[in-house]
């Protein structure tokens, strides 16, 4: 079955530069789609955070990617109900060779997004 897809939000800063900001949009978590973060390596390392929004407890996994780092392997993340925010340090642990993440969830419902900082030159509003 097609993973359900999660694209990174990328806030875009105002004029002056104070704040960024952005509306999310949410995916409903399926764990028997489970879902792929796609744009990852479109933000700066330690930027990537993913927030869920868990109507029911469970827990979110961040499957081992295809990097040297990946030999850590799979971290998996109790996620209780309400809102856990979970900020990626090493992405490139993660990341496929086409940049995107590959995330499994257990028993957990709820919503679920990704937000990071771009790399790159800043587009202003």
């Amino acid at each position: 079955m097609a993973r359900d897809l999660i694209t990174v939000l990328e806030p875009t800063v105002d004029t002056t530069k104070s704040l960024a900001s952005a509306t999310a949009t949410q995916t409903t978590i399926s764990t028997t789609n489970n879902a792929t973060i796609v744009g990852a390596t479109g933000v700066k390392d330690n930027s990537l955070t993913i927030i869920v929004i868990a109507t029911t407890a469970g827990t979110v996994t961040f499957k081992a990617g295809e990097y040297p780092n990946s030999v850590q392997g799979d971290l998996a993340v109790a996620c209780e109900a309400g809102a856990t925010a979970i900020q990626i340090q090493r992405p490139t642990r993660f990341m496929k060779k086409d940049g995107n993440i590959d995330v499994d969830f257990t028993t957990i419902a709820g919503k679920i997004f990704a937000v990071g900082k771009h790399a790159g030159l800043e587009a202003t509003v």
